[in-house]
Formats: structure tokens, sequence, C-alpha cells
């Protein structure tokens, strides 16, 4: 059959958001940064810190570097970064701290990866199977959003407790049932 072809893939979202990434993380000298170093970077942010408000009792608290990291994650991953208001001054301060020392270090984080995975998504994809993924974070449905825009054709299977997910994160209507 002319234009056919077979095989598959299987790789998990994390894995197909670097292997999409790789090419502009190079071209740009970016690199991924896991738990520890956000932690470090975290934890440096603190030491440079002048005012730490209510946290400054904290300040020498070994837990504290990766308690921030993890709350400035998950503001990323959910695509609150730009939206700081809501956060105590203190905090919003470490923040923007802490962005811009990722930026001086040419770090990005799972946020960053993901963002960066989109943008590099071609303009068109062979069709795609979704076999039981699990989409957390608005960085992941992104994401997921420009790849199923993208494919010639779309599956996905979920497990019944996902289907809440993927309809809270836009990336489902409600049809009624779900199989």
């Amino acid at each position: 059959t002319a234009g056919a072809a077979f095989g598959t893939e299987s790789t998990s979202l994390i894995h197909l958001a670097k292997r999409l990434a790789q090419p502009a993380m190079a071209k740009s000298g970016l690199s991924l940064a896991g738990g520890a170093a956000l932690s470090a970077l975290a934890a440096r942010v603190l030491h440079e810190a002048s005012e730490l408000g209510p946290l400054e009792g904290l300040r020498e608290s070994p837990g504290l570097p990766r308690a921030l990291a993890s709350l400035f994650s998950e503001l990323r991953e959910a695509q609150q970064q730009h939206d700081t208001q809501a956060l105590p001054a203190h905090l919003a301060s470490l923040f923007k701290t802490y962005e811009d020392e990722m930026s001086r270090h040419q770090l990005i984080d799972r946020a960053g990866l993901f963002a960066l995975a989109s943008e590099s998504v071609p303009a068109s994809l062979a069709p795609c199977l979704f076999l039981d993924v699990r989409v957390e974070t608005v960085c992941e449905a992104h994401f997921v959003t420009t790849l199923v825009g993208r494919a010639a054709a779309v599956l996905v299977t979920e497990a019944p407790d996902d289907a809440q997910v993927f309809l809270a994160l836009g990336l489902a209507e409600e049809k009624g049932e779900v199989a």
C-alpha cells in the first residue's frame, strides 16, 4: 500500500517531551534540572535573600529549600508563574529570584521542558494512540493538546478515574458514560 506506515513506538509523556525538546535545549544550551538541583537553587536563593517574612524563623531549616523548590515547581507546572499577585510578597520575591537564577544558569524544570516540547511538536504528526496517559498538570495538558491538535488521528484510552482529570484539564468533553 503506497504511503502506508507500520510500526509502533511506546514511550511515556515525559520521555516524548524530552525527545522533542532535546534539539531546542541543545541549541539554547539549556539543561534539565531535577529535584536535587532545584532544591540547591532554592537553597541559594534563600541564602541570598535579605528578608523572608514569616519564613525567617525557618531560614536554617534543612527542609525549607526542598519545600520551596516543590512549591515553585508546582506553580510553574500549573502555569501560574506570571500570576504571582496571589502570593505573599516575600514568596513572590523569592519566586522571581528563583526563576531569574534558573534563567541565569540556563536550567529548565519539568514545566520548562513541557513548554519547549510543545513548541517543538512538528506541524503534522502520524496518527497517535494514547493508552492510559496520566495528565496531571496544566503544562502536561498543554503538551497533550498540542500533540492531539497536530496528529492525523487520535485514539485515547483512559482509566475510569482519569476521566475526571481529562475533563478538568479540558482534554475531553463529557459525553455520558465512560467505558
